[in-house]
């Protein structure tokens, strides 16, 4: 015993050891109060954390789940035009503004090219590369309606296209 708890015995001593471990005093093993209690957790400590910026998105992956989302959306539904006209048809139409809303969403360094092509009828005419020229513009100038800067569209027309349908008098979107 020590000389604190000398004159008062053992049951003092104890007393003391219990009220020290009450208290927190002493070290930090044998705190808490009754046995099965667990101790109270020391406080937290304030920490401003500043939440890290989001992982930049891999570009050949973005580009390339890009390309298949517009890829999908042309495999539903193609950008058609009339007959003989760089006028989309309401299918066409509908289609190129979904394509352009999906690359007005992408990553500012994708560029676009869009191709336009006329139907093969097997009557090849001067104008048919003028025409698919025409058409491919018209999906540029959907893509710029929806907020797409022009800076990031390539029209291309390459004439005409194997087969006669409608399918044929088509447009198409490729990811750069």
């Amino acid at each position: 015993m020590d000389r604190r708890t000398a004159p008062y015995g053992v049951a003092a001593a104890a007393l003391v050891a219990l009220l020290a471990g009450c208290s927190g005093g002493g070290d930090d093993q044998g705190q808490g109060g009754q046995e099965g209690e667990v101790p109270p957790a020391p406080p937290a400590q304030q920490q401003e954390q500043t939440p890290a910026p989001p992982p930049s998105p891999d570009p050949a992956a973005a580009k390339t789940a890009l390309q298949q989302q517009i890829d999908q959306a042309l495999a539903q539904s193609p950008i058609t035009f009339e007959a003989d006209s760089a006028d989309l048809t309401e299918q066409g139409e509908q289609t190129a503004k979904k394509a352009a809303e999906l690359a007005k969403s992408a990553p500012q360094e994708l560029k676009f090219t869009i191709t336009g092509y006329v139907a093969d009828t097997g009557n090849p005419s001067p104008k048919d590369q003028e025409l698919s020229q025409q058409r491919a513009q018209a999906v540029a100038d959907a893509f710029t309606e929806a907020g797409v800067p022009k800076e990031r569209l390539e029209v291309v027309g390459k004439g005409t296209a194997e087969g006669g349908t409608e399918q044929d008098r088509h447009a198409t979107i490729a990811v750069q």
